[in-house]
């Protein structure tokens, strides 16, 4: 009676999408610091959906129905949500403008190649061609968070250089290895000490 396929996985996705889209809202009610922490948390579920999914018994039905969903969540969690957040955090300007439709136009680029190329039984197992969108919400929160202490001046412009670096590197044709389990640990640790540094700000 309801389409779709439901496993823990898909949990995970969904979770991650429902935290992106939070973060789209709390942008527009002016809660910035709550917003960064629901992105970084939107990365973490990227990043540990496919872990779950490895460990779950999958028909190949509900492995293509995984492969699909993922992407479409990705391209709104760290190809779109980015830029709501920095629109409403002041980057209004029209350079702003350019890069954040540059971005998410590079986000956009980068999934539709991975995913023409994913089943292509010669590509490298052990790296990516391009930078995943996911990485953004590990790399943003972190030039927020060391813009906090400088001058404001400053921070615009590497707000709009990250943008630029990280759009570029979505599209170029470079190797980027694949993450191992270590960075399963670090993810997360420094998710967490950011999530208390932007929490402590919000309730200032």
């Amino acid at each position: 009676m309801i389409l779709g396929v439901y496993n823990r996985a898909g949990v995970v996705t969904f979770s991650g999408l429902i935290l992106a889209l939070s973060a789209c809202i709390l942008s527009f009610n002016n809660r910035f610091e709550l917003a960064v922490v629901c992105f970084m948390f939107a990365g973490l579920c990227d990043l540990f959906d496919g872990l779950v999914a490895r460990k779950t018994d999958l028909t190949a039905m509900e492995k293509e129905f995984g492969f699909h969903l993922d992407s479409l969540v990705d391209i709104v969690s760290f190809g779109v949500t980015p830029g709501i957040i920095l629109l409403h955090a002041g980057f209004n300007d029209t350079l702003d403008h350019i890069l954040i439709v540059f971005f998410g136009c590079a986000a956009a680029m980068r999934l539709a190649f991975f995913n023409t190329t994913k089943k292509d039984h010669g590509a490298d197992l052990r790296s990516f061609i391009g930078l995943p969108v996911t990485y953004s919400a590990l790399v943003l929160p972190v030039v927020f968070t060391v813009g906090t202490f400088m001058d404001p001046g400053a921070y615009t412009v590497m707000v709009r250089v990250t943008l630029l670096v990280l759009g570029l590197l979505y599209v170029l044709k470079i190797p980027v290895p694949k993450p191992g389990g270590v960075f399963y640990i670090i993810f997360p640790l420094i998710g967490a000490v950011l999530s208390v540094f932007w929490i402590m700000k919000a309730m200032q």
